[in-house]
């Protein structure tokens, strides 16, 4: 890889949050991790920016629900909870603050389900597709990489049984958090956690592959599995969101990190909680999407449906190592 970083695309109209709203992720009594390990990477903030409507949209919510990275053509794509899809025209530099665009919105392919959720890069060959989750959704659906995403391909990959057995049972709110693994195809998990088993014990979120599964403890019982990424050494990062108690509480995210081969099958695996310098405090943000390129440059964005969530935030962070690990 060479290391010369090309230009990087960003998101939206951007704009400096500081003394606007609070950022994210306070460690709160409620929601910390239960995990012992250290998470080998840190993550070191380098912008935090708003994210406005695109000319025309009015006071219309953009309601963002997936971010995902094209190492092909050094793109970021963001795909909504109304159908749309758009890439971006350019990215602000570490500690920059301005303004960056959505290029115009494109719809999703006719005969898709419209309320896309999950978004993944599938590397084939010396190409691509995106996997795109929806609601409904009887598995991930393929998508061109553009320009256009306008070819789907027909049927959609299934799902894991395993997973597809547990969505069967109801209760489990779809699949938002999906992701192509190279050793082992398709990962993704029901956005619930499954419930604890016993008083005292954790829910338990559960990666399902073609050949395996993997468990570990949800953050309480109103803990959501957003996303999932694969970075380089197959490893993954879980952007994990949950809602705190009370009618004006907000939400807390974590960003965690697992070791697909260290654990597996019915065993809990740990998956520690990848700290931000500087700390966040906590805030009313839904977080949904997370992507991150192989320079480990990473963003997650919110989705802005909710009443109580004050706008569209993209958060622009750095992969470094945890040199205290």
């Amino acid at each position: 890889m060479s290391s010369r970083q090309p230009p990087l695309p960003l998101l939206a109209l951007a704009l400096t949050l500081a003394g606007v709203v609070p950022a994210v992720w306070a460690q709160s009594s409620a929601t910390q991790s239960t995990a012992t390990a250290t998470a080998p990477w840190r993550a070191v903030v380098r912008a935090t920016l708003v994210v406005a409507p695109q000319p025309g949209q009015g006071g219309k919510r953009l309601e963002l629900s997936a971010l995902g990275w094209n190492p092909l053509a050094n793109e970021l794509l963001a795909v909504s909870d109304r159908g749309r899809v758009a890439l971006v025209d350019r990215m602000l530099k570490p500690g920059e603050s301005g303004l960056a665009r959505l290029q115009p919105w494109r719809r999703l392919p006719p005969g898709m389900p419209h309320n896309a959720e999950g978004l993944a890069w599938r590397a084939s060959g010396a190409g691509g597709e995106w996997l795109l989750a929806t609601e409904p959704s009887p598995g991930a659906f393929r998508l061109s990489a553009g320009p256009s995403f306008d070819k789907a391909a027909v049927p959609p990959l299934p799902w894991p049984q395993t997973l597809s057995e547990r969505l069967a049972q109801g209760g489990r709110h779809g699949v938002e958090a999906l992701a192509w693994h190279g050793q082992h195809g398709l990962l993704a998990a029901a956005q619930r956690p499954e419930p604890a088993v016993a008083v005292g014990e954790p829910a338990i979120h559960v990666l399902h592959a073609l050949h395996g599964v993997w468990r570990l403890p949800a953050q309480g019982s109103q803990s959501h599995l957003k996303a999932i990424e694969v970075l380089a050494d197959g490893t993954v990062l879980l952007l994990e969101r949950t809602r705190l108690r009370g009618s004006s509480a907000g939400f807390h995210s974590q960003l965690r990190w697992l070791d697909l081969g260290s654990c597996g099958g019915p065993a809990l695996c740990e998956a520690p909680t990848v700290a931000f310098a500087p700390p966040m405090e906590a805030a009313f943000f839904n977080d949904e999407g997370l992507a991150c390129t192989p320079t480990l440059l990473c963003w997650i964005v919110n989705d802005d449906g909710a009443a109580s969530v004050p706008g569209t935030r993209l958060l622009q962070f750095q992969l470094v190592r945890n040199e205290a690990r």
